[in-house]
């Protein structure tokens, strides 16, 4: 593992993209059918000049830094991409002030870095390399036949480096890069393999020009006086003739705006300096500030505007990284830049140019562009789950808006929004929605990784929630039905009322608000549970072993069900004169008796108003196995009068057998009043363990379903609300998690299709675009980190020799340097013994169809 990013050269640049979109249908990462092609014709203009095809693009940050990151934001959708901000301090000088990792997004999201890591020589030949690509790749792809980008720079932070030596030269190669030798190489390159292409000509080439930006945004720290602002600005303008942006802060709100709002909205937990907005540039100050800009800039025959805004600087108290100060952006910072934008336009009557971006994505972005009329960018959004897939969103929903003639801001609209905030859930915080944490306590392997966390770690049935979810949402109730009750004893029941585990740890819960689970059961059992009920038939007994279960609420019945229908005879005495005992107080009469209906067709003996003396050496003489399941009030001194080992709990084997053999304990006698799922969960668990002892096979089958790569795909990056009919929103994490390639700014966890695996496609790590920002291990449902743990390739044998990750460097052609799973290092050909059969498996189809990673 090394945080250093190594650049891709130009020409393997284009051959990657090229060679991938071959074979694989797509471009570092991105499917060919998420690429985003303007349908209208229509274009946004921005008071630049540029004619843009679509209103969105990615904000200074961690999807603007490399060039694969910029032609990945360009294929889905961008088209206005605002630059890493580069300034005076860069490369190893800046890496060692950012601790890592430096980004934590898993709601609002939080970083601890700012400008660019790499040295700005490199940066501005990364951005140049990305122009040059965007501009062949578009119209070989057929997303564009001209020039409908624009690449938007970014520096700071202080006028002595801005005028630097070195800054100057970054800010000119960008303005004109013709004489560059990484424009002049790339120029060369592209005429000399012409040939490579289907769809760009030498004269396309030609028409080339070496004019990457004629925009400048001027990146402020937080604490930058306000006459240096002004100082740098006028000089862009004047000296440099750029049209320029300045960043604005969200301080502009002021302390007791911000508190407040931020507090009404659910995030009291978000601590910040009051001192911060003193130090910040004031709202009066800006207002004179930028009347004199508005002017010099119309003088000079340019452009003067803002842009809202740059991220929340806040107190570190929570772990969220390792550092002290840390910066807030997302749905929690959109209150504070949309209030601000409201403020400045107002003072100026909506005629001062602003590009927005704080907290924009699929569910308000729309709203944004029709107030604004120009770019919005987005930084946030797109290190969620879906990933760069979520711009393809963003451009279509504006893409109806587009062609509108730029008169300035919609103050009555901005208005309109900022009084509604306090009223729309989209950006109140409900802790409700979702757990503390979504992470299993499974440790993250190599390989095989793919699971659904609804089922996995979340269900204490291990319901198959996607396998119903997918059967439901094509119509078929009948295997929808089927496989609900695979592991569940009591469908009605549990379809109205549940703790919902599942909705809480849904991926979707990353996206907007997890899937109705629970509300796709009830569909479901409505449909089908009744004919379903009439069509068992009772299982012959199979063994002469029987089983007793004291207790009938919903652990004791399931326990009879799950060993009844796999052939072992049961029966449960109930010492009321109801079955599913509290269960009868949660849910309506009807459901209740659907399910007791359930289980006197699979043949289930059951006793009512029968209170047994706690006898287990008499009960055994007819008995081969007792659960007990009585419930949260059980009279544990009767327990332990009948030998079962209590002090302050009880003591149970994992499969919640005690220390008498072949005596269990089920549901809330366990640990006091849980819930109804965990009961079955304990039922689960005890029946399997009776029917291994019985050599009996069990019913707890695997569903399948079939779901094709594209429809998988094709639904990520959509954001959707709940609704009836909610499975159609299910992701399908059991066939392709791959969230951790999604939330990669930099494109370096990537899926390959490999034979003779569990998962189809293996997820593997390229050590050369990573900077460990740690946003794979935010979202990586499994207690573990991909960039740190996943099968990794090395660009560089000296990366390779500093880390300690298991993964390869391709000495020559046919032999690599390996560190093996026990973290030894050979050097050595895959005929090797040394080398296991998955590592093997892995470098060979690298070798045969992926070669560009190596």
């Amino acid at each position: 593992m090394s945080e250093y990013m190594r650049a891709i050269e130009f020409p393997k640049l284009i051959e990657w993209a090229l060679e991938e979109y071959k074979n694989e249908g797509s471009v570092f990462s991105i499917a060919k059918e998420k690429f985003y092609k303007n349908k209208t014709n229509k274009s946004v203009r921005t008071v630049f000049g540029d004619e843009l095809g679509s209103a969105v693009g990615p904000a200074a940050g961690p999807h603007t830094q490399l060039a694969q990151n910029l032609i990945a934001s360009y294929l889905v959708g961008g088209r206005y991409m605002e630059l890493k901000t580069c300034q005076i301090m860069d490369g190893e000088e800046l890496m060692a002030a950012i601790p890592k990792p430096c980004i934590n997004s898993e709601d609002e999201a939080y970083n601890c870095e700012w400008s660019t890591e790499l040295k700005i020589e490199d940066a501005a030949s990364e951005y140049i390399k990305a122009e040059l690509a965007i501009r062949v790749l578009a119209k070989e792809f057929g997303l564009s036949d001209h020039k409908d980008f624009v690449l938007n720079m970014s520096v700071g932070y202080n006028l002595e480096g801005i005028k630097s030596e070195k800054v100057d030269g970054f800010i000119n190669s960008l303005m004109d890069a013709s004489e560059t030798e990484v424009f002049k190489d790339a120029i060369k390159y592209l005429k000399d393999n012409i040939d490579k292409f289907e769809n760009v000509s030498i004269e396309d080439i030609e028409k080339i020009d070496g004019k990457i930006c004629n925009s400048m945004t001027l990146s402020t720290m937080h604490g930058t006086p306000a006459g240096e602002i002004e100082e740098i600005a006028a000089y862009l303008i004047e000296e440099k003739g750029l049209n320029t942006f300045v960043k604005c802060n969200p301080t502009l709100v002021g302390y007791d705006y911000a508190r407040n709002i931020l507090d009404e909205l659910g995030y009291k937990y978000i601590d910040f300096d009051k001192a911060q907005f003193d130090h910040d540039l004031g709202f009066d100050e800006s207002i004179e500030i930028f009347t004199r800009l508005l002017d010099l800039a119309s003088k000079k025959d340019l452009v003067f505007g803002c842009k809202l805004s740059n991220t929340f600087p806040v107190i570190q108290k929570r772990g969220e990284l390792p550092s002290e100060d840390m910066y807030m952006s997302g749905r929690a910072l959109l209150p504070l830049t949309i209030s601000a934008a409201l403020k400045l336009s107002e003072a100026f009557d909506g005629k001062l140019p602003m590009s927005y971006c704080g907290g924009a994505d699929g569910l308000n972005i729309d709203e944004i562009f029709e107030i604004f009329n120009q770019p919005i960018t987005v930084s946030t959004t797109l290190l969620k789950p879906g990933g760069y897939y979520r711009m393809k969103e963003l451009a279509e929903k504006c893409e109806g808006l587009l062609g509108r003639a730029y008169e300035g801001i919609d103050n009555e609209k901005l208005r309109n929004l900022v009084s509604s905030l306090k009223s729309n859930d989209l950006y109140a915080k409900n802790p409700k929605l979702r757990l503390r944490t979504r992470k299993w306590a499974s440790e993250l392997p190599m390989t095989d990784c793919y699971s659904a966390p609804c089922k996995d770690s979340a269900c204490p049935i291990g319901q198959q929630v996607p396998a119903y979810l997918h059967f439901a949402e094509v119509g078929n109730y009948k295997k929808a039905m089927v496989v609900i009750a695979i592991d569940n004893t009591a469908p009605a029941i549990l379809s109205e009322t549940c703790y919902e585990f599942c909705k809480k740890t849904c991926t979707r819960v990353d996206y907007e608000a997890g899937v109705n689970i629970r509300d796709v059961k009830k569909e479901v059992t409505d449909a089908y549970y009744d004919k379903y009920i009439e069509e068992i038939e009772v299982s012959p007994v199979k063994t002469s072993a029987k089983a007793l279960i004291i207790g009938g609420g919903p652990a004791g019945l399931a326990a009879g069900i799950f060993l009844r229908r796999n052939g072992l005879e049961a029966k449960v005495v109930e010492k009321s004169d109801r079955l599913y005992g509290y269960a009868n107080k949660l849910v309506s009469e009807e459901a209740v008796e659907k399910d007791i209906r359930l289980a006197q067709k699979i043949g289930l003996d059951y006793e009512l108003n029968k209170d047994l003396d706690l006898d287990l050496e008499e009960l055994k003489k007819t008995y081969q196995y007792i659960i007990i399941a009585t419930g949260s009030k059980t009279d544990y001194e009767k327990l332990k009068a009948s030998g079962i080992k209590v002090d302050k709990k009880v003591h149970l084997l994992p499969t919640k057998e005690t220390n008498i053999e072949n005596v269990y304990l089920a549901g809330d006698i366990t640990k006091g009043r849980k819930s109804i799922v965990n009961a079955i969960g304990d039922a689960k668990v005890i029946s399997k363990d009776i029917l291994r002892k019985e050599n009996l096979e069990n019913d707890f089958i695997e569903a399948t379903y079939e779901k094709s790569l594209d429809s998988i795909i094709e639904r990520r990056g959509y954001l959707e609300l709940p609704r009836d009919k909610d499975g159609s929103r299910c992701l399908s994490c059991d066939k392709i998690c791959e969230i951790c390639t999604e939330v990669c700014p930099n494109r370096a966890n990537v899926a390959i299709e490999v034979e003779g695996f569990k998962n189809k496609r293996q997820t593997i790590h390229l050590d050369g675009l990573c900077n460990e920002c740690g946003n794979c291990e935010s979202f990586c449902p499994h207690d573990g980190a991909p960039y740190k743990d996943k099968f990794t390739v090395f660009i560089r044998e000296d990366d390779f020799d500093i880390s300690e990750q298991s993964g390869i460097y391709r000495l020559d052609s046919s032999k690599y340097k390996i560190r093996l799973e026990n973290k030894n290092v050979i050097e050595a050909d895959l005929s090797d013994d040394k080398i296991s059969e998955d590592y093997k498996k892995l470098i060979k189809v690298l070798e045969d169809r992926y070669s560009y990673y190596l």
